[in-house]
């Protein structure tokens, strides 16, 4: 799974091994089912999450229990809540496997 990663930092960043191996070192690999959840409104995001494989989607549940779709991650691409991230704070927001995914 790490690959997938590793091939977007050489491509994006132009990384070296060492430094590659740095990264990976403090990386966490997960793989999700699908409607299982990155992220849950109330929650601290703690990490940026790379999605290696699928798509996650983020959105919002208002108070009338409708959703609003904020953003998608497809593969090779990011997801995180950054307000939370940045602050430290419960996040407003959900993520979740929208299709088969893996990320790191």
């Amino acid at each position: 799974m790490f690959e997938e990663f590793k091939q977007y930092l050489i491509e994006k960043a132009g990384m070296d091994e060492q430094e590659i191996a740095a990264v990976r070192a403090v990386s966490v690999e997960k793989k999700l089912r699908r409607k299982h959840y990155l992220l849950q409104e109330g929650d601290i995001c703690i990490n940026n999450c790379f999605v290696a494989k699928g798509c996650l989607r983020m959105y919002h549940v208002d108070e009338n229990g409708n959703e609003h779709m904020l953003r998608f991650a497809a593969e090779n691409w990011w997801m995180s809540d950054q307000e939370s991230l940045n602050n430290g704070t419960p996040s407003r927001l959900i993520s979740m496997r929208w299709k088969r995914q893996r990320w790191c």
